[in-house]
C-alpha cells in the first residue's frame, strides 16, 4: 500500500487486503486505511466479503451476488433499506431473520409465499403493546457478547435471533413471546425482490 501511495495513483484497487490478518490487526488496519483514505482523498475500490469492512470503510457500497449487482448506495441506506433478500441477509451481523408467510389475496387467486424479514435488534423478548407478536419461541442458545446478547429462539421450524441488551439472560428451553417493531418489518417476494 505504501508503494502505491508514493506513486499517487488516480485509483486504489484493493482485493481483500485484510483477509489474512488476525481479528485485532484487522480492526487496526481498517482504521488506518480509513484515515489514509480521508487524508489522500483518492478513489478506492475495495473488494471484500467482510460486511463490517464494507460498512466501515465505504462511502458507497455495491453488493454483488452471483455476478449481478443487487444494490448500490451509502452503507446505512443499504442497511436500512435493503432492496433484495440477499442484501438484507448479507448486510448486518447477525443476519436479518426471515419467516415465510403464505398470502391468500382472495378465494379465487392462488396463494403466494413471501418472506417477512426483520433485524435481530428490532425484536424484543416479552409482551409489548406497540410491537407485532410473532408468537412464542423456545430458547435454544444464548450468546453473551458483553453489552448485548444474541438469543436464539426456535419458532416452530424456524430459528430466530433476537439481540437483547438485558443483562439477565433467559434460561435454555424457556418459552418466550417474541415481538418485532412493525416499522422494522420488510417483505420480499419469492424471487427475493423487496415488495
Amino acid at each position: 500500500m505504501g508503494r502505491a501511495m508514493v506513486r499517487e495513483p488516480a485509483v486504489f484497487l484493493f482485493d481483500e487486503p485484510l483477509s489474512n490478518l488476525d481479528a485485532q490487526l484487522r480492526v487496526k488496519m481498517r482504521a488506518e486505511i480509513s484515515m489514509l483514505h480521508r487524508k489522500y482523498k483518492t478513489t478506492a475500490i475495495y473488494v471484500t466479503h467482510d460486511q463490517v469492512e464494507a460498512m466501515t470503510l465505504a462511502d458507497r457500497i455495491a453488493v454483488m451476488h452471483k455476478g449481478k449487482l443487487e444494490q448500490v448506495g451509502p452503507p446505512l441506506e443499504v442497511y436500512n433499506n435493503p432492496q433484495t433478500k440477499f442484501v438484507a441477509s448479507f448486510i448486518g451481523t447477525p443476519s436479518m431473520n426471515f419467516l415465510p408467510v403464505t398470502v391468500i389475496p382472495s378465494l379465487k387467486a392462488p396463494a403466494n409465499t413471501v418472506h417477512v424479514g426483520f433485524r435481530p435488534e428490532s425484536t424484543r423478548i416479552g409482551e409489548s403493546v406497540s410491537k407485532f407478536s410473532l408468537g412464542k419461541g423456545k430458547v435454544s442458545l444464548v450468546e453473551p457478547l458483553g453489552s448485548t446478547s444474541h438469543v436464539h429462539l426456535q419458532l416452530g421450524k424456524h430459528s430466530i435471533i433476537s439481540e437483547i441488551k438485558d443483562t439477565s439472560l433467559p434460561p435454555f428451553d424457556q418459552e418466550l413471546t417474541l415481538t418485532v417493531d412493525e416499522k422494522s418489518i420488510f417483505f420480499f417476494d419469492a424471487d427475493g425482490a423487496r415488495l
